[in-house]
């Protein structure tokens, strides 16, 4: 009975409650009710304006948050933008750094081998010299043998000692000065080794290097192409950000982003003109490779814009390491080849752009800053001599041989050939590397006539090495001869 007593009370005041409600909203919204009673809507003209007004700020703020995303990726592209520029700059610095190595190590290997050649020369002189010293030593110690075996009769055999020791006298001091010069040769080769040494250890160092900056240059290539990369894809998702009515509008500039806008579609972008300089000239903007006129050109679609740009280039030519001429050339046009420089001592064969190799100036398209290096060869003086009488003065490049001189040889004089440091050497092979002297070998002949009783006994033509065995041949033809007979031994040139 209690129970359901409780129960009435608690459904009692739920009804009040419900009732004081409902009267209370409907005296609250009495007008609402009204209207939506005859039928002009639930919502007023306030509400609908003040809905428009909530959506606006909503879609505007939306609209910021969206133009501030659009920006940090446009502040990212032109970040890794800038970091494409540095790293260009630092791949181009590297790249002339391995450029002026090369020239550097070209040049030096081609001192090296200059040295190499003069040192094998000199190593060819001493190899000779030490077989002629020791071809004298066994002339000298023939004739000391001699002057032994005509020691039993001194006094009938004095003028022929006599003779035979100015003969070993003489080859004693030929021995002497090519042994002098020898060791004046070894001296200079050990002093050429040593320098070619030290251009060896130069050379080392510097491909060491530039291997070095080759692998720094490939590294920073490959992060080049990662933002570049990088730079393509934040294009592409802008892109996509974007809705149908705006589009992305990009221009580079010398290879690199230069601007990007977000623009709606039909409008016409403005940027600011980049700055011309001495090497890259702004010519205007091009889509698609056709020049455009930003003032009327509308934008329909997400556009590249790429400036047409004229690059020049600077050309010098160096002279034994300074600028012997400058020039700024248009890319892919060819530099004017300047006069041949002139060195003191040597002769301009060509210009390199490593130090060695020959390069055709006049067909050589212009890509980048270019350095001509001229190639000289040293001259040598070369004279020729004959019987102490110079007949023939030339001057030669290093490397290249002399042109012989001709000679007539006689009954009495007979020319063998050309000498350097007494040794005969063939004129069309051997190769200048040093101011040079040829001394003609000649062997000198005489007539001989032995006279008995004014009648010629007999006649001869000897050599003058041979006048030695003159006094023998007479003493052996006295002995054949009656004694009382006359003989008179007469020497006619």
């Amino acid at each position: 009975m209690e129970t359901k007593k409780v129960l009435g009370i608690i459904f009692s005041i739920i009804f009040v409650l419900a009732f004081g409600f409902a009267l209370t909203w409907g005296i609250i919204n009495f007008k609402k009710v009204k209207d939506g009673m005859s039928g002009t809507g639930v919502y007023t003209q306030e509400d609908v304006h003040k809905a428009y007004e909530d959506g606006y700020n909503t879609a505007i703020s939306d609209k910021e948050g969206y133009d501030k995303l659009i920006n940090s990726y446009r502040d990212t592209i032109t970040t890794q933008a800038d970091q494409i520029s540095q790293l260009n700059s630092d791949v181009a610095v590297l790249n002339n750094a391995n450029k002026d190595y090369k020239t550097q190590v070209s040049n030096l290997t081609a001192q090296r081998e200059t040295l190499e050649t003069q040192v094998e020369t000199l190593n060819s002189v001493k190899t000779n010299n030490e077989a002629t010293i020791a071809g004298l030593n066994k002339q000298i110690d023939e004739l000391n043998d001699r002057v032994v075996a005509l020691q039993g009769d001194k006094d009938k055999n004095a003028t022929q000692i006599e003779a035979l020791n100015t003969q070993i006298a003489n080859l004693q001091s030929l021995n002497s000065q090519l042994q002098t010069t020898n060791e004046l040769n070894l001296q200079t080769i050990t002093g050429l080794n040593n320098q070619i040494a030290s251009l060896t250890t130069q050379i080392n160092d510097m491909t060491y290097q530039m291997q070095t900056n080759s692998t720094t240059v490939t590294a920073l290539n490959n992060k080049i192409a990662e933002l570049q990369k990088s730079i393509s894809y934040y294009e592409q998702y802008i892109a996509n950000l974007e809705s149908g009515e705006q589009v992305v509008a990009t221009f580079e500039f010398a290879g690199s982003v230069y601007n990007i806008q977000i623009v709606n579609k039909n409008d016409i972008v403005t940027v600011t003109t980049p700055t011309s300089t001495a090497y890259v000239i702004f010519n205007g903007w091009t889509v698609d490779g056709v020049t455009v006129d930003l003032s009327t050109y509308q934008v329909i679609a997400n556009t590249k814009f790429v400036a047409d740009v004229t690059y020049k280039y600077e050309v010098n030519f160096i002279v034994e390491g300074e600028n012997y001429n400058n020039q700024i050339i248009v890319k892919d046009n060819k530099a004017n080849i300047p006069a041949d420089p002139t060195k003191a001592g040597y002769v301009f064969d060509y210009w390199t752009l490593d130090g060695t190799t020959e390069i055709d100036v006049t067909n050589y398209n212009i890509t980048q800053n270019t350095n001509f290096v001229a190639k000289f060869s040293k001259l040598y003086s070369v004279i020729f001599k004959y019987e102490d009488t110079t007949i023939s003065t030339q001057t030669v490049k290093n490397g290249n041989t002399a042109q012989a001189v001709e000679t007539n040889s006689t009954l009495y004089k007979v020319f063998n050939g050309w000498k350097v440091n007494d040794t005969i050497i063939d004129i069309s092979t051997y190769k200048i590397v040093a101011d040079t002297v040829f001394v003609a070998d000649i062997t000198y002949k005489y007539d001989v006539t032995f006279v008995v009783e004014d009648s010629n006994y007999n006649a001869q033509v000897v050599e003058k090495i041979l006048l030695q065995n003159c006094q023998q041949l007479q003493q052996k033809l006295i002995i054949d001869l009656s004694v009382g007979l006359s003989m008179e031994l007469m020497l006619l040139m």
